[in-house]
């Protein structure tokens, strides 16, 4: 039987091909560390909480004019790269602002939007 035509990575700016859909064997989320080992928990949750409801809408957006509401509550600097989760470095972002930003980082051009 033929093999499945493979797809573009799902992974934020990687081009390798996977098998049938989803992620290449570099970006295999069995990889990936739990969000918790990330810096993710519950410490997070509740800062991320407070910050959501004080700052409901798109920061990027708002810059240019546009009242979106915000959905990801986003480390300016990484966190992986020696952010923290003071409110000075965090920023409301929409899911679009969020993508795009992810999408630079990974290619290693933007740090912030």
């Amino acid at each position: 039987m033929p093999e499945r035509a493979r797809t573009q990575c799902t992974a934020p700016g990687c081009t390798s091909l996977a098998q049938w859909r989803g992620r290449c064997d570099t970006h295999r989320r069995d990889e990936r560390p739990s969000s918790s080992r990330r810096g993710y928990d519950r410490y997070w949750s509740a800062i991320r909480s407070r910050y959501a409801r004080d700052h409901p809408y798109c920061e990027s957006e708002l810059h240019r004019g546009a009242c979106v509401m915000g959905s990801d509550v986003d480390h300016i600097i990484p966190i992986v790269e020696g952010g923290t989760n003071e409110i000075i470095n965090l920023q409301m972002l929409c899911r679009s602002c969020h993508t795009k930003k992810t999408i630079g980082q990974t290619a290693g051009r933007v740090k912030s939007i």
